[in-house]
């Protein structure tokens, strides 16, 4: 379960943070955390203006996840040693979306069109020390000090998101559904506040 908090600002804008508590657990350790921002657009549509049901709004959101795992045992074999051995893996998200969104009393259905961009990246970190001396007498230790640090950046395609929303007094509960190169699916419980 995440976090995720709203608040209105201003003329239809609304700022979200979404956050899910450090888990560290044995050796792992997990990091979550996105910021966004939801632009109503329709307001400055003369056409779209008067239509209280039907909304346009443009999203921003940015996301992180974090992960590093502490590897155990630093001295594994007896050619080789680690000192503070860990490996890191983060991913980091920039969405842009266009969302159309129409409510008939409790009901919200929207449509989402968008596109992602993303930065991963992997790295084994510590001090890693190869030495076969003992049974290749001609070899020299060799020490690598964070040896693996690897990098991709790139566009995530094309999104197309279909949900619904249900509001009931304060409590909302929604679902929807992502389509794209990897399809997820999100639903969520949630208190509103006017």
């Amino acid at each position: 379960p995440i976090l995720q908090v709203g608040v209105g600002l201003y003329k239809g804008t609304e700022v979200k943070l979404r956050w899910l508590p450090t888990i560290n657990q044995n050796n792992f350790k997990f990091k979550y955390f996105g910021i966004g921002g939801l632009h109503s657009i329709s307001q400055w549509i003369p056409a779209l203006k008067n239509m209280p049901f039907l909304d346009i709004s443009a999203f921003v959101g940015y996301t992180k996840i974090s992960s590093e795992y502490a590897i155990p045992g630093n001295n594994p074999t007896p050619e080789l040693t680690m000192v503070d051995p860990r490996a890191s893996f983060e991913v980091s998200t920039l969405t842009y979306q266009l969302l159309v969104s129409a409510h008939v009393s409790v009901i919200t259905g929207y449509i989402g069109l968008g596109m992602d961009n993303f930065k991963t990246n992997f790295k084994m970190l510590g001090t890693y020390t190869v030495d076969f001396s003992s049974t290749e007498p001609l070899v020299l230790p060799e020490t690598y000090t964070n040896p693996i640090n690897l990098e991709q950046k790139g566009s995530g395609g094309f999104r197309t998101t279909m949900g619904i929303r249900l509001k009931f007094a304060i409590f909302t509960l929604h679902g929807d559904y992502t389509f794209r190169e990897y399809n997820t699916l999100n639903v969520g419980l949630g208190f509103s506040f006017r």
